[in-house]
């Protein structure tokens, strides 16, 4: 499949979908910059602040890439 658009800076066809996986099969293939080594910084700030869930009800995380938080979550009580 083919996906191209008008690149705004160059005015130029640009195919995004093929720079999308050559950046997933070649610079991605370590570490990706979306992963994140450790817990967000403010879900750790926030928790027990202005976030207090209740330890038996979900909770809805947006998730991009590795991420920690939830092993965390899970080490605070949470199912």
């Amino acid at each position: 499949m083919d996906y191209y658009e008008v690149d705004p800076k160059e005015g130029e066809k640009v195919d995004r979908l093929s720079q999308w996986e050559g950046k997933w099969h070649n610079a991605y293939d370590r570490k990706p910059g979306f992963h994140v080594p450790s817990v967000n910084p403010n879900l750790e700030a926030q928790y027990g602040k202005t976030f207090l869930p209740p330890k038996d009800e979900p909770i809805l995380l947006p998730l991009c890439g590795k991420t920690l938080d939830l092993i965390w979550l899970r080490e605070k009580g949470h199912l």
